[in-house]
């Protein structure tokens, strides 16, 4: 065939040819393989907020159960984390609950205290 000479290294037109089709492929196959992840990021999120409520303490500062989770379901839960971030899922915001404006009597039982029953 053909040759094109690039100092030593020679490559004939059906070679540059296979190459770039090669290359055009792999780049193909990393978008086809990031719109799959993509495609099921809803499924990776229910999957890993059943996580969550099962006790798995995630490194994206999600926790919900105050619960034990076995090492197996950690591993699983890990690898679902991973999948989750690439969809760029962000744990929920946590409200933190106070009592304002407690003013009438019973308002406030975390503070009752009894004297006396007769009371």
């Amino acid at each position: 065939g053909i040759n094109a000479e690039y100092g030593d290294f020679h490559l004939t037109v059906n070679m540059r040819s296979l190459l770039f089709v090669g290359v055009a492929f792999w780049l193909w196959l990393q978008n086809a393989e990031d719109y799959l992840e993509q495609r099921n990021c809803g499924k990776h999120i229910k999957d890993f907020e059943d996580c969550l409520d099962k006790g798995y303490r995630s490194d994206l500062g999600c926790h919900r159960a105050d619960k034990e989770i076995g090492q197996k379901k950690a591993r699983s839960c890990l690898v679902t984390e991973d999948k989750v971030k690439k969809c760029g899922y962000q744990c929920p915001a946590v409200t933190e609950c106070k009592r304002e404006n407690v003013q009438f009597v019973g308002a406030d039982l975390s503070n009752f205290q009894v004297q006396d029953f007769d009371d």
